[in-house]
Order: C-alpha cells, then structure tokens, then sequence
C-alpha cells in the first residue's frame, strides 16, 4: 500500500487559494477535510517546456530554459497537519529528462512530500518518450525512496503509445489514468461516466498488473463538465472494477464556492484504506 491508493483530488496553487478568506491556507486545509480527502496532489513543479513561437518569417519550436516551482511549505505542512498525504505532481515534456527527474526527487525532499506523479500526456507523442520516461524515474529513484505514479490517457487508440506506458508502468509504483478526458460524442453524465472507466481501465490491464487510482472529472472546462450524479457513478464504478484510489481533477473547481453539488458529492464517496506515508 501507499499514499496514492487513497480518496484524493488535484490541487493548483493558482487559483486555488481565491476566495479562501482572511487564513486561506488553514481555511483549505480545513476544507480537504470537511472533503474526507486523504490525499492531495498539489502542484509542486513543471519542468522546462517546449513552446512554438511565431517569428517574423516563419514559426519556431524554443523550449523554456526556466523551472517553475510552484509550491508553498505552509500550505504542505497544513494539510500534513490534518494527517492527508501531499503528493507532489509535475508535467514532464522530455526537453531535459534527468533535470525533470532529479528536481522530482529535490521537490520531494525539500518539502517533505509522500510521493510524486509524473504527467507524460504531453510527452508520449514524441519518438523517444520511452527512453524520457525511463531516464526521469530512474533519476526520481536516484534521489529519494518515496513511491511515484505514472499518469497519463485513460485510453490508448494510438498503439504506438502502448510501448511508452508500458515502460511507465514496468518503473512507476501506481497508474493514474486521466478518466476525466472523454470523447466528445460521450456527454456528461452517470451512463458517460461509466462508460469511460469501463474502457479504461481494462486497457490500462493489458499492460499493467500494479495498483490503478482513477483521476476522474470535477472541472469544467473546455467543453468538458460534469453533476453530482456522474461523480457517485464514477465513484462506485472504479472500486467495482477494482481501482484502490481515486484522484479527482480537480479541487480549483470542485470547491463549494463555485460547485456546491459536486462538492457534497465528493465528500459523500467513501474513502479507501486509510494510508499515510
């Protein structure tokens, strides 16, 4: 067991924190556990990213030399203070693989983090992801010991993809399939909802017998939203198909100040084997 196969949801410090009041840091923690939540992933880190950029003459592909730490240690020791694991997250675009693991793993450290996620949709695509993922955990492992999860696409119509997750998955602790990003023809709703875990995780199976934990929908954002009736659905569906966590994406626009359906509809799923790293 490990601090992924929990009840979580995603967390990003950029707008988050709005509307919190006067203490929004012990306003959020105290939030996380009105939520029952036992872990959150926060965004700690992205790494240096490729950009296109257009000239004068023509467009040119660039990559941001800048790493953007994105973390505040007072809002990790609050909510480690209600006893709900912090996860750290970052999104890797293979531009420098062994920077993008080793500051993973510095992240980890500094902040006293349970574990970290590594977010590769944006970097399957390209020829040598299989390699970039190889390098980036095994530089996260070289740095420290704590558990790190491998998320990506809750499907892989694109074969060519398989072989990258498949190396993901043979080095990472955990699988996190995004199972809040469907196909258009599939709107929002319990029976849509099922449907996409239902393809899933039974694709993700094919490659990988380690523990999954379903990142599922609480946005709304383009086109893309969601009720409370496709949360509970979601919710029930992943633990009859035998996922040990949920990772809900996520609490920026789930929180009740903006959702409140959604939001009772979080708190009421039911955790799951109450882990602390």
């Amino acid at each position: 067991m490990n601090p992924f196969e929990a009840k979580g949801i995603f967390f990003n410090l950029r707008t988050s924190l709005k509307g919190f009041g006067i203490d929004p840091v012990t306003a959020l923690a105290d939030l996380l556990v009105d939520g029952g939540f036992q872990t959150v992933y926060y965004h700690v880190l992205n790494g240096p990213k490729e950009m296109q950029v257009q000239t004068n003459w023509w467009p040119a592909r660039i990559f941001d030399p800048k790493w953007q730490p994105n973390a505040r240690l007072d809002i990790i020791q609050a909510v480690q203070a209600q006893g709900i694991n912090v996860v750290g997250w970052g999104a890797c675009y293979g531009v420098s693989p062994n920077e993008e693991g080793s500051m993973a793993a510095t992240m980890v450290n500094q902040f006293g983090l349970a574990g970290w996620v590594i977010d590769v949709e944006g970097m399957e695509l390209k020829p040598a992801a299989a390699d970039f993922v190889n390098t980036i955990v095994t530089k996260y492992k070289e740095g420290c010991d704590k558990p790190i999860g491998y998320c990506s696409w809750p499907t892989y119509s694109h074969a060519h993809l398989v072989p990258v997750a498949q190396q993901g998955m043979s080095l990472c602790d955990v699988g996190i399939p995004m199972a809040y990003v469907m196909e258009k023809k599939l709107k929002e709703g319990p029976k849509s909802s099922k449907e996409l875990v239902e393809k899933s995780i039974p694709e993700w199976r094919q490659f990988t017998d380690k523990p999954l934990v379903m990142a599922g929908r609480a946005f709304k954002e383009n086109g893309y939203t969601t009720t409370a009736e496709a949360i509970l659905a979601f919710d029930q569906r992943i633990r009859e198909l035998g996922a040990t966590g949920s990772a809900w994406w996520f609490l920026d626009h789930a929180q009740p100040s903006k959702n409140p359906t959604w939001w009772e509809a979080l708190k009421s799923t039911p955790s799951f084997e109450r882990v602390i790293a």
